[in-house]
């Protein structure tokens, strides 16, 4: 039994022990508590590969920025996707049944899905059975990792010593076949709504991938659009067209979520102020209209059938802005032979001069460089942007207005020329329209090769040549799109009396269709504005906007004025011509001005080959038959340039293959289309117009016109 002294002495222990551990406690807690908090604060590098990988950030794509027509009519959006994935390690055998639940459930033919399946099953089953794969099997491993890694390196090695592959594709090919297929795409994406409802079934081995994917408007390209829209990768980077031009401004910015995660994975919590909210990319209006290109891709197809040709390409653009409101060009099948190109490095034959004389008359050769069969229609050429051309009499009208600047045209001169007409050093030159006897204006409304010499003869070389740069002829046009044809020019260093010649007359020079438009844009200027050119863009001005930032004066309002009211003359005998061979057409509603040109094809070789000896510098008999227009006369809206490229060789029997004939129905009518379309009054004095009358000529301040055929080369 304790006393009653034991049991007040044990307390009194008890005490003395509780105050003599009490500060220690405390002073251990606010050690830990000044620890952490010293931690949280400045932290201890030491303990840095601790937290490594606790945290991870999850980056979620921003919808890609659409692009729109110039009224807002989408051409390219972007939409989220989700792509079935199957992983057949996780398929449960035998896969019938699992096949079967998931072809209902994606709503796909059974085969789409069973094939694959079956392939990336037997693969990785014949892995385990080599014992070539890692993972627990029927079949253990007979050799060592080390052993099969060597086996692996040495295979790789011998297939790229052998040159039999690059390192790459060595690599992904032995990847392919030395590793389970745990990734396998099965089927066509579907919606989120689709995708949550199969989720919710479990079916095993089966996930779906969150994926971006860019629709367009024409899948198929039905009006010549996808060229110029391009194309995207699977990574939403653009890669062709105006995705790829206007790619910074489309891509969205991701947003940014990090996390601290524990040791099993498990979400923790969301690190504060380490969010960053994404943005989704920029809306961006191109200059193209829809409907007017359906209207040039309408107008384009029937004249390249009614001229039997082997295709077409069709310009549109505002003279005002620069804006590109249609462009497209199409390929049709006809018979044509291939040309027999020389390696240019193989040895002249006997037989190759007599191929090339016999070559030179009743053969049809194909001229157009097309793409591939089957190709994507985003992958396509675009030849107004790629493909230069001699562009015949259309190139006379930049250089008889510049001459008419520098004052080389006298008001009231008269050439009196015989026809053919010899140059100075011996050239011979012939006019189709054969007059003794042109004014000035007449040179230009004939079309006289003739008197474009003479007045080249009156121009120096490096005068020549400065009217032809100052028109930026010979480089891009800058308008955004890849592999865009600077054209071709002479170097003013090897130029000569017969580049004077041939270039004053379309000859010797080669241009794109955008750099024609954007040219011929300085004839198309309101009234006072005459002779200024703005440079060609694809994307919409905005509103007011007066292209004052983008333009340059080229030749004179009183030159560009002039030469606006001849080429009125040009279009009217186009229009006489037009009415007798199509009598069911309308009247025309628009008073133009215009051009036309025709110009034989260069027999130009592609690379590494080289011409035959003895074969001319053009194919004989096919042409790049043209009509450049700009209208109305008096308030100029719209540039229409067409090509018509090689007219059929009944065409050409009948004399019907120049421009004016094949390629200015064309402009007429996507004119009377599109005008009344954009909200514009026809013409004074026209039939629709509801008020005047239609003086004699719309130009009346241009001399009488003498009502001729045209001369087109």
């Amino acid at each position: 039994m304790i006393s009653r002294t034991d049991a007040d002495s044990s307390a009194a222990r008890s005490g003395t022990l509780l105050w003599i551990a009490l500060p220690a406690i405390l002073l251990a807690l606010t050690v830990v508590v000044v620890r952490v908090g010293w931690l949280q604060i400045k932290g201890d590098p030491r303990l840095a590969y601790h937290g490594a990988g606790k945290g991870v950030t999850l980056v979620r794509d921003a919808p890609r920025g659409d692009l729109l027509d110039r009224r807002g009519r989408a051409l390219a959006t972007s939409r989220f996707v989700y792509q079935p994935i199957a992983d057949p390690e996780l398929i449960p055998r035998p896969a019938d049944t699992w096949i079967m639940r998931v072809s209902e459930s994606l709503d796909t033919p059974p085969e789409e899905i069973g094939v694959p399946v079956a392939e990336a099953l037997a693969h990785n089953d014949a892995l385990r059975r080599s014992g070539t794969d890692d993972d627990s099997g029927p079949a253990r491993p007979s050799t060592t990792w080390r052993e099969r890694a060597q086996t692996i390196i040495d295979t790789f090695m011998a297939r790229v010593n052998a040159g039999q592959a690059t390192p790459l594709q060595a690599i992904r090919e032995d990847l392919s076949v030395h590793s389970p297929r745990r990734y396998l795409p099965i089927g066509n994406a579907v919606d989120q709504a689709t995708a949550t409802s199969i989720k919710e079934h479990r079916i095993p081995g089966l996930f779906f991938e969150r994926r971006a994917a860019r629709t367009t408007i024409e899948s198929e390209d039905v009006y010549g659009l996808a060229p110029l829209i391009g194309k995207v990768g699977v990574d939403e980077n653009g890669r062709l067209g105006a995705e790829r031009f206007l790619h910074s401004r489309l891509e969205g910015e991701p947003s940014r979520v990090r996390l601290v995660r524990d040791a099993r994975g498990r979400s923790l919590w969301m690190q504060r102020g380490e969010n960053e909210s994404g943005e989704r990319g920029e809306d961006i209006r191109l200059s193209v209209d829809i409907v007017i290109q359906r209207i040039a891709w309408e107008e384009l197809w029937r004249g390249v059938r009614d001229a039997d040709a082997a295709g077409g390409r069709i310009v549109v653009t505002d003279p005002r802005s620069g804006e590109l409101l249609a462009m497209l060009d199409v390929v049709r099948d006809v018979h044509a032979e291939a040309y027999a190109w020389p390696d240019k490095e193989a040895p002249v034959t006997p037989g190759e001069r007599l191929w090339a004389e016999e070559a030179s008359s009743g053969h049809r050769f194909q001229t157009i460089l097309q793409s591939p069969k089957g190709s994507e229609p985003a992958l396509r050429r675009q030849r107004c942007l790629t493909d230069a051309y001699e562009p015949g009499s259309t190139f006379k009208s930049f250089i008889w207005a510049s001459g008419y600047d520098m004052g080389l045209m006298p008001e009231h001169e008269t050439l009196t020329t015989t026809n053919p007409y010899r140059t100075p050093y011996g050239r011979l030159l012939a006019d189709v329209t054969r007059k003794t006897g042109h004014t000035w204006d007449q040179v230009l409304e004939r079309s006289s090769n003739i008197g474009m010499a003479i007045l080249s003869e009156r121009m120096s070389f490096g005068e020549l040549h400065e009217i032809v740069d100052r028109f930026h002829f010979g480089e891009r046009t800058g308008i955004g799109l890849r592999n865009e044809s600077p054209g071709l020019v002479t170097p003013l260093s090897r130029w000569g009396n017969y580049s004077q010649t041939s270039v004053a007359i379309g000859q010797e020079v080669a241009v794109t269709p955008l750099q024609m438009v954007q040219a011929f844009a300085c004839f198309a200027q309101p009234r006072g504005s005459e002779g200024v050119m703005p440079r060609l863009s694809m994307l919409a001005r905005r509103p007011g906007y007066d292209g004052a930032d983008l333009v340059e004066r080229v030749i004179s309002a009183e030159a560009a004025s002039r030469a606006r009211g001849v080429m009125v003359r040009i279009v009217e005998s186009m229009d006489a011509k037009m009415k007798r061979r199509f009598p069911g057409d309308p009247e025309p509603r628009y008073v133009l001005f215009g051009k036309s040109g025709t110009a034989e094809i260069p027999l130009i070789p592609p690379p590494g080959k080289r011409r035959p000896r003895g074969a001319r510098g053009y194919y004989t008999d096919q042409y790049n038959s043209s009509f450049i227009a700009g209208g109305p006369y008096e308030d100029p809206r719209l540039i229409v340039l067409c090509v018509i490229d090689d007219p059929g060789p009944g065409r050409v029997r009948q004399r019907e293959y120049y421009g004016s004939d094949v390629a200015g129905p064309v402009v007429r009518r996507v004119f009377e289309r599109v005008l009344p379309y954009l909200g514009v009054e026809p013409s004074p004095g026209t039939d629709d117009a509801e008020t005047g009358e239609r003086p004699a000529t719309i130009a009346s301040r241009a001399p009488t016109r003498t009502m001729s055929e045209t001369n087109e080369r």
